[in-house]
């Protein structure tokens, strides 16, 4: 079954047979005793082999020198097990291009494909966005309830962003004063007030990366959920 659930014939190769094929072209005697005899456009005439039953006019054909042929009658002449003749027709070269319909199912794709995309974001970005709360430095709260995420296009990929809209934030990931990770903090310490009115002395705030370590720490179930979001929308 394609993507958008139409079935899709798979051949498969159960055998070989030894023999030579000739063009009956519908005026041999034995045409006149079968409907499907007469469709035929070949025979072919093969040593006899004991055929899994499975293989029937209706399931199989035959390739031969890289042509196809459809199988209309197997024959078994008299029951004597000496010799198969196969009726064939001729269908065209190893593709059988003539007998092909091509469909453009490329929009009914792009869709099934957007959509398992979008909605792998969504399970991404929301799961990195709730390990990034619970690696979040607690006082108030604010700064850990303010992480959020989106998922919209942009152009024509779908983005998910992943951010915090309050300052704080940018200091608990990369540190402040003589702590800061890119070094490019104030130095030599200061002075602040906290909301209570008290002051305190300090060189800085240490950073606790909780964006990087929750991206860091889930990246690999977020492969391997996208292998399996996007993998099962394209089966």
């Amino acid at each position: 079954v394609n993507a958008i659930g139409e079935a899709v014939i798979v051949w498969e190769d159960v055998g070989t047979l030894t023999g030579f094929l000739d063009y009956s072209g519908g005026e041999a005697d034995y045409t006149a005793y079968d409907a499907k005899v007469k469709e035929a456009t070949h025979v072919f005439i093969g040593d006899y082999v004991a055929l899994d039953d499975q293989i029937t006019e209706e399931n199989s054909r035959m390739m031969i020198d890289g042509a196809v042929y459809d199988i209309k009658l197997i024959d078994d002449p008299m029951g004597l097990h000496k010799h198969l003749e196969i009726f064939l027709k001729y269908t065209g070269g190893q593709y059988a291009m003539a007998n092909v319909e091509f469909h453009d199912n490329s929009a009914a794709v792009k869709a099934a494909l957007n959509g398992a995309i979008e909605a792998f974001l969504h399970e991404a970005a929301g799961e990195l966005t709730s390990q990034t709360q619970r690696n979040t430095r607690v006082d108030t709260g604010q700064t850990k309830g303010a992480w959020q995420y989106s998922v919209a296009k942009s152009g024509t990929i779908t983005v998910a962003t992943i951010g915090n809209p309050l300052e704080n934030a940018i200091w608990e990931e990369f540190g402040t004063g003589e702590y800061a990770i890119h070094g490019d903090g104030r130095k030599g310490g200061w002075k602040y007030r906290d909301r209570n009115g008290n002051w305190h002395c300090t060189k800085g705030k240490t950073p606790t990366r909780a964006f990087f370590t929750a991206y860091t720490s889930t990246k690999p179930k977020i492969i391997k959920l996208a292998e399996l979001t996007i993998g099962a929308q394209m089966k």
